[in-house]
């Protein structure tokens, strides 16, 4: 290029990279503006700063890292075992501060929009357009920003993930073999916390050698060998780490084996859900799968053991009923592809109802952005795919294989985000440009599309209850009044209503009515402990030290008795509900129902309340229909289907009422006064 064409063609360079950095700063300003808004709302949840779930085992290992254990004891069942080092820091560096630790994550959660930003510019032969639109998508992700600032390791996954596709990009581009090995390291980090993700590695090596050609003579085989060099470099320490702590072979972490099993046994139904007579607990998953591993073969086992316990399992169930197994894959391919974010730890939905109003402005979701990704990827398809499409796709559908085998959760299909964000903004710069041309039959295709996907993706396949949110929510609540004094009484009238409300819901979780138990026992309501740990005990009369602590309620509600009285005690809504129906203040009582319906669609109780106050006031179709509504949501609910099938009965329709007990008989062959109604009915 002569001296003078650079002259002309260098303040036009300029603007572009001017511009791009304008655009650069507003994305970043705004992912972490309402990032910090999102901080803000649930710095004061009890969750906040006392984690459950992984984050607490998470949180655990960083305190004890601060108390100089740096190597730990145990082999890692969790993933993650880099990430309580990264918060090991962030607290010796701020004197345990969760806040700071909060702003340090969000902060590199919007970096991570920035590489989204760049990620699409990359795709798009460096158009700022779909780059600014990808970059403001991922801003306006709302499950990216909750989990930003949540004490779990996938935010810096993310980050992994998308700078790993960057560099792979670049490396091919630049043909730098140092940034082949960067991007090695950068799956290695990503993989440390989603170990399937390893699984990537040899397809990003076949990319580098040879953009996916099967000609092995063409191969440059020395980016693709540092590739697989910087992934295993990274792994490589933690799995030397648990030989050395545990003298057993793990590659990161334990869990593949019992995971895998979650995923696929008789009960299986495509997320995280434990059958009842596995022996497996929902609230330590480590040890109770090792004690029933260990109980089952009569002897000691190593974690790798244990894993391979489960895993057997697993396959043993997949071989042994194959056509299970596929129709279980299905279904786990179909809430991958839903716009439902299923929780395993903190539920979306209730966060953003009870705590984030934030939440509602980051719109942005599987919802849309899957089908805008979908229809970008056939135009792409169709308009001939480049070599960087390929990867991105490639990754996809890696991904996507590697996790069907498990199971389905929010967070494990995270990592698909900022790929499906790239081509969905893809799509919205091919809408603008078919728009500004006037073309109506492109149009349209494109409008048929997005109908079609949106119909798959946006179709209710799953919802959850908030139950086991509540549980976690309220044992925080207790754990935050028994250690600050001045939010003693607030916090444990809060815990009550959350657990009170959980069990409602969940009348035979023994979990809720053990820490419901525990809070009454705190504030010396020991009758109430009583009742709760006695009902703890009949639900799972193993449960860890429910025994003892009924003993200890016991002898002090007869040498004290109660400190704190019945009347004392808070009342949920539905208990309101059910005090204004012993007065016949039917109207109130319907409007509450309603009301607890609205926020709970899981609460059977209001359903079943409201269903007999209808059919009390003879409002018969009302009755019907509002306990039909119930079991569409919960078909398998055991009282919903009594009391309908006893009103259809009352109302002189036989007919119905064998029929809807007969298929509730499918569901629960087991249940006698389903079979007994069911009986009389015949007879």
């Amino acid at each position: 290029m002569s001296k003078k064409s650079h002259e002309k063609t260098s303040p036009y360079m300029k603007n572009i990279v001017t511009r791009t950095k304008t655009l650069l700063c507003i994305v970043f300003l705004l992912a972490f503006s309402l990032r910090l808004i999102y901080l803000i709302q649930i710095s004061d949840t009890p969750y906040f700063e006392y984690p459950a779930g992984d984050s607490k085992f998470i949180f655990e290992r960083a305190q004890e890292i601060l108390s100089a254990d740096i190597i730990g004891t145990e082999i890692n069942f969790h993933s993650s075992p880099a990430y309580p080092y990264f918060i090991a820091l962030i607290f010796w560096l701020s004197k345990n501060n969760f806040f700071v630790l909060g702003i340090v994550q969000i902060l590199i959660g919007s970096v991570n929009c920035l590489l989204i930003f760049l990620l699409a510019k990359k795709i798009t032969k460096g158009k700022n357009t779909p780059a600014f639109i990808a970059g403001v998508m991922a801003a306006l992700y709302g499950i990216l920003a909750f989990f930003d600032a949540d004490i779990l390791a996938i935010f810096f996954t993310l980050v992994f993930v998308t700078l790993t596709l960057l560099l792979l990009i670049e490396a091919h581009q630049s043909h730098r073999r140092s940034l082949a090995l960067l991007a090695g390291i950068a799956l290695g980090c990503a993989a440390l916390d989603r170990t399937n993700i390893v699984l990537f590695a040899p397809v990003a090596a076949w990319f580098l050698a040879s953009e996916f050609s099967l000609k092995l003579k063409s191969w440059k085989w020395k980016p693709a060998i540092l590739f697989i060099v910087g992934t295993i470099l990274v792994i490589i320490p933690f799995t030397l780490r648990n030989y050395f702590v545990g003298n057993d072979f793990v590659l990161v972490s334990s869990n593949a084996g019992i995971n895998l099993y979650i995923g696929n046994n008789p009960k299986a139904n495509g997320v995280f859900n434990l059958p009842q007579e596995s022996g497996l607990s929902n609230y330590d998953l480590y040890r109770s799968s090792g004690e029933t591993a260990e109980r089952e073969t009569g002897r000691q086992l190593k974690p790798s053991q244990v894993s391979r316990f489960w895993m057997k399992k697993a396959v043993s169930f997949i071989v042994e009923h194959p056509a299970t197994a596929v129709t279980l894959a299905w279904r786990k391919f179909l809430l991958l592809w839903n716009f439902y974010e299923v929780p395993n730890h903190l539920n979306f939905y209730y966060i953003r109802a009870k705590s984030a109003p934030i939440l509602h402005m980051l719109f942005v979701g599987f919802w849309l952005v899957a089908p805008l990704a979908v229809v970008g990827i056939a135009w792409k398809w169709k308009q001939g795919l480049k070599v960087y499409d390929k990867l991105l796709i490639a990754f996809l559908i890696t991904y996507m294989l590697s996790l069907l085998p498990f199971f389905i959760t929010a967070r494990y299909r995270l990592p698909m985000v900022p790929v499906l964000i790239v081509f969905a903004s893809v799509t919205v710069v091919e809408i603008l440009n078919v728009i500004k041309q006037n073309k109506i039959k492109q149009l349209l295709w494109i409008a048929i599309g997005l109908i079609l996907v949106s119909v798959f993706v946006d179709w209710q396949r799953i919802q959850f209850s908030y139950s086991y949110q509540r549980i976690i929510i309220g044992t925080r609540y207790v754990k935050r009044a028994l250690e600050n004094p001045q939010s003693y009484y607030n916090d444990f009238y809060k815990a009550i209503i959350e657990l009170k409300w959980a069990v409602e819901t969940e009348p035979f979780d023994a979990h809720a009515h053990y820490q419901l138990g525990k809070a009454y026992a705190s504030i010396g309501y020991y009758s109430g402990a009583i009742d709760e740990w006695t009902i703890t005990t009949t639900i799972d009369p193993e449960y860890p030290s429910a025994v003892e602590v009924l003993e200890i309620a016991r002898d002090r509600f007869t040498t004290k008795g109660d400190i704190v009285s019945a009347e004392d005690i808070p009342k949920t809504p539905y208990e309101e509900t059910q005090l204004l129906v012993a007065q016949k203040q039917y109207d109130r009582a319907v409007d509450m129902c309603r009301t607890i319906i609205c926020e709970d669609p899981y609460h059977f109780q209001a359903y079943n309340d409201l269903g007999l106050i209808f059919f009390e006031t003879r409002q018969h179709n009302q009755a019907i229909d509002v306990l039909t509504r119930g079991l569409h949501i919960m078909p398998d609910n055991y009282f919903l289907v009594y009391t309908l099938a006893g009103i259809y009965y009352r109302l002189g329709e036989t007919e119905k009422a064998k029929q809807l007990l007969k298929h509730y008989v499918e569901i629960d062959p087991h249940n006698t006064r389903v079979l007994e109604l069911l009986d009389m009915l015949e007879k």
